[in-house]
């Protein structure tokens, strides 16, 4: 599916997660805030203010796979990940949703490709 790049599609994205039938009940809380996480990720700040959108596709077999696509600047969300032992709560803000997502995947792979940032998150 392709959304435009808005913090409020995000409900589109869950409702596809908590329907669909061969995903087990017991991770679909965890897909969906991982999901959320990267999505609301891409449309703070992959387009620097401008319009875009963000291709989300999820596949379902002996693992669950969610693709997260856009046109943004190139971004490997894998690099400068924030430092949680030098994390000051009192200071800090942001940073620590892609730890949360990627700490819940088993596999994180991303690729710059055809003008694209490409994220995969498996689950087992």
């Amino acid at each position: 599916m392709t959304l435009t790049a808005r913090p409020e599609n995000f409900n589109i994205i869950r409702t596809s997660i908590m329907e669909h039938r061969n995903i087990p009940d017991s991770i679909k809380k965890k897909l969906c805030l991982a999901a959320e996480e990267i999505f609301v990720n891409i449309c703070s700040y992959a387009y620097g203010g401008t319009s875009g959108s963000v291709d989300f596709s999820i596949e379902v077999s002996d693992q669950i796979t969610m693709t997260f696509q856009d046109e943004g600047a190139p971004f490997n969300p894998l690099n400068n990940q924030t430092d949680t032992d030098g994390y000051d709560l009192d200071t800090q803000i942001g940073g620590l949703g892609r730890l949360i997502a990627f700490g819940f995947a088993d596999n994180v792979i991303y690729e710059y490709k055809n003008s694209r940032n490409v994220l995969n998150l498996t689950f087992s």
